[in-house]
């Protein structure tokens, strides 16, 4: 039975998608939840995979998570696409002052929130299960999280489907082997380029000129000095094969740093309803 490392407590979406993973794969993985992103990507636990988010639909890239991948010593082998339901939880009847929640969860609910909580405190959590089991205990609370938050903790839905618009969630699986060619992958990787004129085209060019589809560039402060960035890139092909194992090769002669974040089976998103 695989081990799942990934942000609890109980109720996360997090676990729901580690959940869909093991539905996926034919598998009933163990489940073990832990309160530290850092650990997850470490394999916490004796665990086999880590899973954490990594972007959301309306919000885009969780930068912590990217901050942490850069030092990670684990590969993406796999990812998950969760739709995300935000429901606010709380005791009917109750006075609400406070509503919990992740802060992504916060800002994908703000419209709700401004229009119909606008003098509630707004209170971070690690994690959306976190809010609610606080919400269950803290007089004056509620909690934005999933309907199954609201089961294991003893709450009701006072109000569902809260999120500003449909929002899904992009979870990564990481683990210590690297993932075979499938025939349809998709790479991760991050580097740093050159403080010259010209230096991220340059980096780029390898790809273009073989027809390589970047399907995410993004670029992160380097934690070392102002104004330097480094920049992650998704693209479509495995890091081993042909054409991407070359533009990589070229790339690397571009870049004062490089590293594979791994490469892994790609995932259809959902289309927009």
């Amino acid at each position: 039975m695989v081990k799942i490392a990934t942000l609890g407590p109980e109720g996360s979406f997090s676990e729901e998608a580690a959940v869909k993973y093991g539905h996926r794969t034919g598998e009933r993985p163990e489940i073990v939840l832990l309160d530290d992103p850092e650990q997850i990507l470490d394999l916490g636990g004796g665990a086999d995979l880590g899973l954490v988010a990594i972007e959301n639909s309306l919000e885009g890239s969780i930068g912590h998570t990217l901050d942490l991948m850069r030092e990670m010593e684990t590969s993406i082998r796999d990812e998950v696409v969760l739709e995300i339901r935000h429901f606010l939880l709380g005791r009917k009847g109750a006075n609400i002052e406070r509503i919990m929640s992740h802060p992504a969860a916060l800002s994908q609910c703000r419209r709700f929130l401004r229009d119909n909580y606008p003098d509630c405190e707004l209170v971070a959590t690690s994690s959306t299960a976190q809010g609610a089991m606080r919400a269950a205990t803290e007089v004056g609370s509620a909690a934005i999280a999933s309907s199954r938050s609201a089961e294991i903790y003893g709450l009701e839905v006072l109000t569902p489907d809260i999120q500003d618009r449909e929002s899904y969630t992009r979870f990564v699986l990481v683990g210590r082997e690297i993932s075979e060619p499938t025939g349809r992958d998709k790479t991760s990787l991050i580097f740093l380029v050159k403080d010259v004129p010209g230096a991220l085209h340059r980096a780029l060019a390898p790809f273009a000129k073989r027809g390589i589809n970047l399907t995410k560039i993004e670029s992160r402060p380097s934690r070392r000095v102002l104004g330097e960035y480094v920049f992650f890139v998704d693209l479509l092909g495995h890091a081993s094969v042909g054409e991407v194992n070359d533009a990589l090769d070229e790339l690397n002669e571009e870049c004062t740093s490089l590293k594979v974040l791994g490469s892994y089976p790609a995932t259809t998103f959902p289309e927009p309803r």
